[in-house]
This record gives C-alpha cells, structure tokens and sequence, in this order.
C-alpha cells in the first residue's frame, strides 16, 4: 500500500536548514585545531626554479610550511582520479579503451605541484598556522622564482601544432582519442543525402557557483593510526579510496566524513588536492587542520564544467528524414585529467531521442594550462543535445518544413521500443513524440504568433524554441543500503549515497515507510561518514533513488518475510495463517498482531531468542547496471529589445519522464534548479580567460554573471510516465532533465526572434547585439 511515495511531503530535513542548524564543514571545529592556507600559482603555465619558505617560517604562529618537495620526500602519491570511467554497458570495462589508434593517458594529479605549475589558481605550497589569517598572511611571505612558459588555455590553440607541451607523457596534448559507431555508413549517409548541415558548437566552460565554497579538515589519531577527513563532497567511500591511495595508507585507516552539502552539482564528485593537504598536514603536525575556500579561490581551483567544441555534420533526405550523423567532439579537459566522463556520456547519448541509422564520433580530450573540468550537472548530455537539437532548427529551413514537424518526422516511434540508438544503447521506455506535444500544448505554441505580434508593436523582438532530451544515467555501478528496525521504535536506515539539496532524508524515507508500514516520522536516514558506510557510489548521474531506493526496497521485504519467524514465536501461530499489513503482523480473522517494533521490543527483552535480531536487519548489495532513460521536452519563449541587446525569457515549459516521482514537490524543485543552470550557461555564465596569458577574467561575480530570480519567469512543469519495469520503483531520475535540453531551447527561440542561424553562448546583450548588426 502506497501512504507516502507519490506525495509532496515538505522536505524533513529543511527544518534544520531554515532554521540554521545545518552543519557544513566550516561549522565544524576541532580541539587544537590550527589552519591552512595556499600559496597559488600566479601563472597559467611556469617552471618552478626555487622555493624560499625561510620568512613564512618564521612569522608568528605558523607551525609548518609544506611544499611539493615535501610531499614528494614522505613517499606518498599523486590523486588517482580514475578519469576513464566505468562503461555504460559493460561494467567490467572502461568507457575509452586503448585500442589500435586510440590514447588514454591518466596521470597522477599532485596535490601540491613539483616543478612546474600548469594553471592559474594551481597550489604551490601550503602552510598551517594558528589562525586563518596569520596562515594566510604567511603564505605571501614565500618567495618562488618562476621561469614562465608559453600557455595555452583552448583546447583548439593546445592542439596547433608548435603548441606549448603541457606533460611530455601527452604529446601534443592529447589525452583521449578515439572513434565510435560506423563511419563508412556515416560517410554513405553524408555523400547520398539530399541536405547536409555542418555546424560548428561551443559550448562555453561554466564555474560551480555552489552556495557553500569548499571546505575541509584533515584529523589524524595517532593511537589507532586513522586518518579522518571531513570535507562536504559526493560520496564518502569513493573519496576514502582516493585518499588512501595517495597517502599510502589501507582504506580502513581512512575516514571521511560529509556533513552536510551546499550544493555539488557533480564537481564534488572528485577528490581536491585541499583536502589531500590537510589530511597529510594533521598526520605530519599531529594536529587537525582547516581550510575553508574564499570565492576567489574557487573560481580559480574548483574544478569547472562544459568547455568542449562539437562539429557536426547531419544528413537528411529530401523529406528530412535523418541518414545520418558524422561528429568530432574536441573536449577541454583542463591541467590535469579528472574525468573522461563528460566525452563518455555524450557518445553514448549522441543520436538523443532521434532515429538515426548510422553515426559516428571522433572523441578527443586536450590538456589545457586552465582548471580541470569534471562532470557538471548533466555532463555530456546537455551537449549533445545542443547540437542535435540546433541542427534540427537549421536544418527545417532548406527541407521546407517546420521546426516542429522535422523533428516529429525522426523521433524514436514508441512502438520500436526496446530502440537500440547508433551508440548501442537500448531505450526500454519512452513517449518522445507525446512529451513534445503535451509540452507544446502547455506552452500554447499556437498561440504564439499573436504574442509575437504583440511584442512587435512593443518594440521586441519574440522568438520561441523547443528542445527534446533523454538522458541515460550512469555512475558508479555498485551500491549497499541497510535497515533495521530498532525497539525504541524508530528504523534505521544507511545509505552510501549522499544528499547535497536532493533531500534523501525525504525521498527515502518515503520509500522506506511504505514498504514496512511504518510512519515516516520514524525513519532516520544515516549517510556520510565512512566510519559506518562503508560501500557505496554517492551520488551523481541521476543514481540514487534508481540504485539506493531498489535496494531499500529488497532490505524492506527481506525484513517483512525474515520478521515472520519472530511473529510465529510470539504469536504462537502458523506462519501461513499470519498476514503483514500497516507493519504488524496479524494473525488472519482475529485482532490478535504484533508490530515489528513491537517484535524488536521483545528480542531486547529476551522474552524472544537474541539471534532473531538479525531477523530485523537486512543489508542489500548492488553492482552493475540498472538502466534507465528520463526523457522529455522543453519550450522557452524569449523578447528581445534589439536596441539593447538584453533577453527576457517570458515563457518556459518543461514535460520531463522522471518515472514514478516518489516526492513530485521535490521532483518540480530538481527540475527548477536545471533550467536555472540551463539558462544560466545559455544567457550569463562563462569563464573567460585571456588566450595569452590564461588568466581569468571572470575571478568575481562581479564579472561572472548567475541568474538572479527576475531573470527567470514562472515555470510551468509538467509530468509524464511512460513506465519502466527496471527497477521495482520506477523510477527513471530527475536531477539533470532541467538542464539537459535547456540551452538548446534557449538558443532556439533566441534565433527564432533574431532570424539569424546561431548565437554564441553565453548570449549576453553584447553578443546579441552584434548577431542583430551581422543581420542587418
């Protein structure tokens, strides 16, 4: 019986929230604590020729300064990121694989940079002090000499032959290369279609504007030799085998702890060199030790998204139907390589929700002397979709028809479910052609041309745009979830998931309660701490309800059917005259039941055997796939004041398959979050830095533009399902469908109203203002 999933249940854990008492990282002091602060790099790419610490020494308060030599002297590792991520199909295998004309270079990432350092913001040396401030005040007191280098901060000027060399192990700067699908039918498709439309996309590097800027403690025991980290991120256990790995030190002498998260958005996925830092600084001092991030800092050091270049060719027939689709995706991946996976997810994704019968996809990854980039929210599919989506725009004008009906002409038709896509994906469910209707519906398309006039006499310009998506969720393919049923009347529940504002403390529980009949007031939901969630991927790639939500589900029955053997003793019954309902067990035709608090209640007591204890327990272990692919439609109405250049968004309609929402309040807030960032890449944010020098010229928010809240009109959201038997919820994902089609809808309707082919991103009144005087 359903009580709880499928209902807009306010948030359990806003309570602290709103009433400040969250706990972040930089909440958190421990006794005898002392601070870090870093030295950076000036430059975008130099040689390290000396390091003075002598007069940060000596300043008052510092108890150490520590620099790459040191790290390097005690024997220990660079961060292994594991770039090359797990397969979408197979989990056995890497997404890239170095096969005969491929490359895959990961190399060590050092937490403080030896010899050269090869982006802005890079930490040089570090140094640990008894306040924030007499640290910070140090760290200017190092002297390094610097021989400065030539720097190359687009992935196209790092592939020009002659370009700056960034590590000798990556010729011509080139980390990943390779090929998939069919390129001679790719190459067929091109050379017989009646219409061919090439385009080149830029899809513009955007910074992590989380509220909580990074933060993190490193603590080490020197009776029990553990290392303990506490820093918010995105999953504990993957960043305590990182951890360990570079400290050199078993996993189960490493703990890390996730308070709670400020925001992640996928680039606290990744371990940072700070957090390796104090880790290693409290082993070597014998003291905790603190940093917390200055906004400055972190548009510098945090790892950034997006930054790739997409040329794509598509072919159609003389009645626009798709033949095929050729596409060289140039991704910068920045200094040091992280992850893969944004180039990963994009290939698989390529041909989105569209039936094209031969792809292919050259694949390269360049190092650059910028900030890392790492998986931002979406990661590879908002791209992908981009371009597919504006080359259909593009492509509607010499086939003669409309932007609509070409893309309705090549949508996967529901009855070819199961679709297996040019990439080897296999789409299990999925209504496309009846998102984009219900989503122009509820956009009134229609109705547009009376409000385009209307505009018009107002003096703007009105253009609408519409973008379909699907997604196919990914991540880290193993997970564990624990319950118990507890005598002081409560269940618990642990998780090696970890909530940064998706509210699993909610959604869990939710799940949780109605599969054991129990109130959902009392069911505590335990993550981020290694210490007792030990397995477990965190959370990224729409995974957590799918993976950690199928798996309370297994536990729940698990304890409803190994609970009955406890009932039978107490109730004195058959187990086959026993029916469990509303969380008690009730003995068929007679009032005569116990609850399963009731049951742990008599296991504490003794009046039943200790070992049924377990019978109350249940821990359910995952690994591998459990595939599934939100879907839906996005329609963005926007006005132009062409004196100006500035864009309004008057209208935004989104129609997103998340599966069965288990908390639809939740699911709309997700879903509000991603347009935001959506239109933020295509309207306000971009990192720029100077080509020559690398330096960035967007440091502050006075130079980086976030949306503010009247930028952005009321959204109107709709829902749909098109169920998936994949998983015993339902359940598809809803943290990224906001922002995977949003900045091809954005840009569409900006083209509509200016009439001209493309716009860069970000779309600022500037470049608006010059597309309007290229149209003239």
């Amino acid at each position: 019986m359903k009580r709880y999933v499928g209902r807009s249940i306010p948030r359990v854990e806003d309570r602290r929230f709103l009433t400040g008492t969250g706990r972040y990282t930089d909440d958190i002091n421990l006794q005898g604590q002392l601070h870090c602060a870093f030295l950076r790099s000036p430059h975008a790419h130099a040689r390290i020729l000396r390091v003075d610490s002598g007069r940060a020494r000596r300043a008052p308060g510092v108890c150490a300064v520590l620099t790459g030599a040191d790290y390097f002297a005690d024997g220990l590792a660079g961060i292994e990121h594991a770039a090359n991520p797990v397969d979408a199909l197979d989990v056995r295998a890497r997404a890239f694989v170095a096969a005969r004309g491929a490359r895959i270079v990961e190399l060590p990432h050092w937490p403080l940079a030896r010899e050269r350092a090869r982006h802005v913001g890079e930490p040089l040396a570090a140094v640990v002090a008894g306040t924030a401030l007499a640290a910070r005040d140090a760290a200017e007191l190092i002297e390094i000499e610097y021989e400065p280098l030539p720097a190359v901060a687009s992935a196209a000027d790092a592939l020009r032959e002659g370009a700056a060399q960034l590590w000798d192990e990556a010729p011509g700067n080139l980390c990943v290369s390779a090929e998939f699908g069919d390129a001679g039918a790719a190459r067929d498709a091109l050379a017989r279609a009646a219409h061919v439309v090439r385009r080149e996309f830029v899809n513009n590097r955007v910074a992590n504007c989380q509220m909580e800027p990074r933060s993190a403690i490193g603590d080490y025991d020197r009776s029990t030799g553990t290392c303990t980290l506490v820093s918010g991120n995105q999953g504990v256990v993957r960043l305590r085998a990182t951890l360990a790995a570079a400290l050199k030190l078993p996993a189960e002498r490493v703990r890390v702890v996730s308070p709670d998260v400020g925001g992640a958005f996928g680039l606290r996925n990744n371990l940072y060199p700070e957090q390796v830092v104090v880790a290693w600084a409290a082993k070597r001092i014998g003291r905790p030790v603190k940093w917390t991030g200055e906004r400055s800092e972190a548009f510098v050091s945090d790892y950034q998204g997006r930054d790739s270049v997409l040329r794509a060719a598509l072919a159609l027939d003389a009645g626009g139907r798709i033949l095929g689709y050729e596409v060289d995706l140039v991704a910068n991946v920045g200094a040091h390589a992280v992850s893969f996976v944004p180039a990963a997810n994009g290939m698989r994704i390529l041909s989105t929700v569209y039936h094209v019968p031969a792809a292919h996809i050259v694949v390269r990854g360049v190092l650059t002397n910028t900030a890392p980039t790492a998986p931002f929210r979406g990661a590879g599919r908002p791209e992908v979709t981009h371009a597919i989506e504006r080359l259909l725009d593009v492509a509607a004008r010499p086939v003669g028809i409309d932007r609509i009906e070409i893309r309705r002409r090549n949508l996967v038709r529901r009855e070819t479910l199961p679709y297996r896509n040019a990439m080897g994906l296999v789409y299990d469910s999925g209504d496309f052609a009846g998102y984009m209707d219900r989503a122009l519906a509820l956009a009134d398309w229609a109705g547009f041309p009376g409000r385009r006039a209307a505009a018009r006499a107002r003096g703007r310009l009105a253009g609408i745009g519409v973008a379909n998506h699907i997604e196919a969720p990914v991540g880290a393919p193993a997970e564990r979830a624990a319950l118990s049923v507890r005598s002081d009347g409560t269940v618990e529940a642990i998780v090696g998931t970890q909530s940064s504002g998706q509210g699993h403390e909610t959604t869990f529980a939710q799940v949780i309660a109605d599969r054991l009949g129990v109130a959902i007031e009392v069911v505590r939901i335990r993550y981020g701490d290694s210490g007792f969630a030990g397995q477990g991927g965190g959370t990224h790639s729409d995974r957590s309800m799918r993976l950690a939500g199928t798996l309370f589900v297994r536990a729940a029955a698990e304890i409803v059917e190994r609970g009955r053997a406890a009932a039978v003793a107490l109730l004195e019954a058959a187990a086959a005259d026993l029916a469990f309902e509303a969380g008690r067990y009730r003995i068929a035709g007679t009032d005569r039941a116990v609850s399963l608090f009731e049951l742990a209640r008599a296991i504490e007591s003794g009046k039943l055997p200790a070992e049924m204890r377990e019978a109350l327990a249940a821990t359910q272990d995952f690994s591998g796939r459990i595939p599934a692919f939100p879907a839906g439609t996005a329609v963005c109405e926007v006005e132009v004041d062409p004196e100006t250049g500035t864009v309004r968004i008057v209208r935004y309609t989104a129609v997103d398959d998340v599966g069965q929402a288990v908390n639809p309040m939740i699911v709309e807030g997700q879903t509000h979050g991603g347009i935001a960032q959506g239109v933020g890449q295509a309207l306000r944010e971009g990192v720029a830095l100077d080509p020559a020098s690398g330096q960035a010229v967007t440091g502050t928010f006075m130079d980086y533009a976030i949306c503010r809240a009247d930028d952005l009109p009321s959204f109107q959201v709709g829902h749909a399902e098109d169920r998936t038997e994949g998983n015993p919820l339902h359940v598809k994902g809803a943290g990224e469908g906001g922002v995977v089609p949003a900045t091809a809808a954005v840009v569409n309707a900006l083209c509509d109203a200016l009439r001209v082919e493309d716009v860069p991103m970000p779309a600022t009144s500037e470049a608006v203002s010059d597309a309007l005087s290229r149209r003239r």
